[in-house]
């Protein structure tokens, strides 16, 4: 009985090698996309994120043990909106692996140019904080999370042909439920008095420009604002009656704080390259038709 028992038990962990095996390895450059993958894959793709929770796509350094997943991986996801991380990297990552396939999961998004700020009305052009001129963040907002969806469909549909069907069907199915939460915070969002709201670094212009609000940022380019655009920072929220400051792990909520405390307001922590993509932009959503009216 022993020697059926542990017969039975190897064929077990085999079946599961081969299963595993089968699956097709994607590396993506950020947590957002993974759940995307993972949506319209299901249970034929296996997802490796290449910067990890916490981790600052603008800085981030990939690990040498990180780099043995893109020699199994036969498809790599990219942002393809000007992301650091992918300007330094993703040349280095790709002649690794020369036959793995890209998908650009921006194509067909209309790129945003980074919107200025109080550094940029005291300092001028230099200091401006841009990635090319350009905001990288197309994931936080639902409209692009939708066409960023159909490209991962496309490109798995292209790569496994055969089970294209299974992928266009969980496609849709996920892009529903993307389209019923931007309808929902829609109706929280557009009414809303007050149109402007405070984050530390500007992630969530895309989300903005969906329901007609403006982002004001805190950071530009990595640098802590001085004392004096601290202060116009906090005159401009007492304007407006700004009462969150928004704030992410990624970066120190310092600044953020003082400026919270000087307008009798409170700092929400947000991250932006959260895995729990609709929970997260729900979240976001929420809170700021709360704040704002």
């Amino acid at each position: 009985m022993k020697t059926i028992s542990l017969l039975f038990t190897i064929i077990i962990l085999l079946a599961g090698n081969v299963q595993a095996q089968d699956k097709i390895g994607i590396v993506v450059s950020i947590a957002p996309l993974a759940e995307f993958v993972e949506q319209v894959g299901g249970e034929r793709v296996s997802v490796f994120v290449m910067i990890p929770p916490g981790g600052n796509p603008h800085t981030y350094e990939p690990a040498p043990g990180q780099l043995k997943e893109i020699n199994n991986a036969k498809l790599y996801v990219k942002v393809g909106s000007g992301v650091e991380f992918e300007l330094a990297w993703l040349d280095k990552l790709l002649a690794l692996n020369k036959k793995l396939v890209v998908c650009d999961s921006g194509k067909g998004i209309r790129l945003l140019a980074m919107a200025e700020h109080h550094h940029d009305k005291e300092h001028g052009a230099e200091d401006h904080h841009h990635h090319g001129g350009t905001d990288p963040h197309i994931w936080n907002s639902l409209s692009n999370a939708i066409i960023i969806v159909g490209n991962i469909r496309d490109s798995l549909v292209t790569l496994d042909p055969a089970h294209a069907a299974e992928y266009r069907k969980n496609a849709a199915v996920y892009i529903v439920k993307l389209n019923q939460l931007k309808k929902q915070l829609a109706k929280q969002l557009i009414a809303v008095e007050n149109k402007k709201f405070i984050v530390f670094h500007p992630s969530f212009a895309y989300f903005a420009a969906d329901y007609g609000l403006q982002e004001i940022a805190v950071e530009v380019n990595g640098k802590e604002p001085s004392a004096k655009e601290l202060a116009q920072l906090i005159d401009e929220a007492k304007e407006e009656k700004v009462k969150v400051i928004f704030a992410s792990p990624q970066f120190s909520a310092k600044s953020a704080k003082v400026i919270a405390q000087a307008i009798g307001g409170q700092v929400v922590f947000v991250d932006p390259l959260a895995h729990g993509y609709l929970e997260n932009i729900g979240r976001v959503g929420k809170i700021l038709a709360e704040s704002l009216k």
